[in-house]
């Protein structure tokens, strides 16, 4: 996914930086990577944000959304 970053990028400034969260929601991917693979990949295309956006993004988001 060459352009997975950039979109990440365009994404996160026209909504926020905490709105946006990395979820495995979508069965087919599945087919062709394992739940390990998927994170890696995430981790990959998010490694241009800072630590503490890379945290909301792979996770902190979610906690926040669904736990506090």
């Amino acid at each position: 996914y060459p352009k997975a970053a950039l979109y990440l990028g365009m994404a996160m400034d026209r909504i926020g930086r905490g709105k946006i969260m990395w979820g495995t929601d979508q069965p087919g991917l599945l087919k062709f990577s394992n739940y390990p693979q998927l994170l890696q990949m995430a981790k990959r295309h998010s490694k241009h944000l800072s630590s503490d956006e890379q945290a909301l993004f792979l996770g902190g988001t979610a906690q926040a959304v669904y736990f506090d």
